[in-house]
């Protein structure tokens, strides 16, 4: 992608979009009774695209299907827009964000792995949140506009505990909220067991040349090692730190600039 993610360059184009009203469970039967094209195979994915979807789209395939969602308008439903809960799935090309007003909940929810790519979403409390063990690519991304209600935790990008194994770059991450305060963290990487001790550790991420912008702080590291941060614009705009690792380690993978040039240190 030439220049940062923005409203010009992502999400969905198409207009004449398949309209598909409430929530929909999508597995490999509403595929084919859908017309979907593809076999559901490596290099012959499902695709499901051109339809504005007034709910929830929650992927519940096979864990070696693979589906293609692209070109679509996703409003969501409760709790998130998508729910990726079992397959190889891809978004890509698509716009997702509540109707109108916000949604306490997330744009996307990946169970166990997941490629996300040149979409445009805004409107959540969390637009993309990470659960299991990958890969993950999260990849050209325009991700804004963060709803919050009072008690809403707020990332623009959450990698729960246990989530592993990503790829988190050229993205642009803007944190500012509905309520004009900063988010939480541009970017939070989390571990939910005293340091050392526990089970449920996230490891392997690597965060490359994205745009991270208002959030309290930009990158929360409580992840185990290896990690990488490098090449990364952090700008100035933060309430505590660009950067803060709780459980230290080695992660500076250099070139992280704010947006003046600046070197911005992240070990």
């Amino acid at each position: 992608m030439t220049g940062w993610p923005g409203a010009g360059n992502t999400g969905v184009k198409n207009g004449g979009l398949r309209a598909l009203k409430g929530d929909q469970t999508v597995d490999v039967r509403w595929l084919k009774d859908h017309g979907a094209r593809g076999s559901g195979n490596a290099g012959d994915p499902f695709v499901f695209e051109n339809y504005e979807v007034d709910g929830m789209v929650h992927i519940n395939v096979p864990d070696t299907t693979q589906v293609l969602v692209q070109q679509s308008r996703i409003y969501g439903g409760d709790n998130h827009a998508m729910w990726i809960e079992n397959g190889t799935v891809t978004v890509q090309d698509s716009t997702i964000s509540p109707r109108t007003g916000g949604l306490s909940g997330n744009g996307i929810f990946a169970y166990d792995r997941g490629t996300f790519l040149r979409n445009n979403i805004s409107g959540f409390n969390i637009p993309i949140i990470i659960q299991g063990q990958g890969p993950y690519l999260i990849q050209d991304n325009f991700l804004h506009d963060i709803w919050f209600k009072s008690g809403d935790h707020t990332d623009v990008i959450n990698i729960n505990p246990n989530g592993s194994n990503g790829v988190i770059k050229h993205n642009y991450i803007d944190g500012i909220r509905s309520d004009g305060q900063y988010t939480h963290n541009g970017i939070g990487i989390y571990n939910d067991a005293t340091p050392g001790a526990g089970t449920a550790v996230s490891k392997n991420w690597t965060i490359d040349g994205n745009y991270i912008t208002r959030s309290n702080h930009l990158i929360f590291a409580a992840a185990s090692p290896p990690f990488v941060i490098k090449n990364n614009v952090l700008t100035t705009q933060f309430q505590y730190a660009p950067f803060y690792n709780a459980l230290g380690g080695a992660t500076d993978g250099g070139g992280n600039v704010d947006q003046n040039g600046k070197p911005v240190k992240v070990g």
